[in-house]
């Protein structure tokens, strides 16, 4: 969707945030809207990268019984400590 056809969005902020924020802008010699873009894009990565990682922590424990029947206790215990890592699901089945 182009630019241009996105309706503008209202944010209201309190005194003390608007505040910050324009003392920052004035320090980077930025814009506030530039800021609040890159703050929202950046709360949309965080936010995606956590979403993403708990699907994948769930089809791992949704696979978990499958994967414990094939494995000894040394490589469950350092398949459950890889999960625990950050490791994807898609690594799962990589133990020795």
């Amino acid at each position: 969707m182009p630019f241009e056809n996105i309706p503008p969005t209202m944010l209201a902020l309190d005194a003390e945030t608007l505040a910050s924020l324009l003392r920052l802008a004035a320090l980077r010699d930025a814009t506030v809207h530039s800021l609040l873009q890159d703050a929202v894009r950046q709360y949309l990565n965080s936010a995606q990268s956590r979403e993403q990682l708990l699907r994948e922590s769930i089809d791992a424990w949704a696979d978990f019984p499958h994967q414990s029947e094939r494995m000894s206790s040394e490589q469950r215990d350092a398949w459950v400590a890889m999960l625990e890592a950050g490791a994807g699901a898609v690594e799962r089945g990589s133990s020795n």
